[in-house]
């Protein structure tokens, strides 16, 4: 069973540095088993970990963080008894 952190607090600290850049901004809610959610949750972990390490968002982008958090999300569903949610329709004015 996956655990389910609700809070992050991987670049919290006594001294109180800034918040480094990021290019995904972490969901506050998501379903976990849509795909798209899951995704972008897996995303900012992995841009977590990067930033934990040093980087800088000029040394990776959004799908650098997709190519790395899609096999988390595969082995993820893989790994479940309840199948993957896709979203199949859109607002009209998103699909222009």
């Amino acid at each position: 069973m996956t655990k389910t952190h609700t809070e992050n607090t991987s670049h919290q600290s006594d001294n109180h540095a800034p918040t480094p850049k990021r290019l995904v901004v972490p969901p506050r809610h998501f379903a976990p088993n849509l795909v798209s959610d899951l995704l972008v949750v897996m995303m900012a972990n992995v841009e977590d970990a990067l930033l934990a390490s040093g980087a800088t968002t000029d040394s990776y982008n959004r799908l650098d963080l997709l190519k790395a958090a899609t096999p988390f999300v595969v082995t993820m569903f893989a790994e479940s008894d309840t199948p993957p949610e896709f979203v199949v329709e859109w607002p009209e004015h998103e699909r222009t």
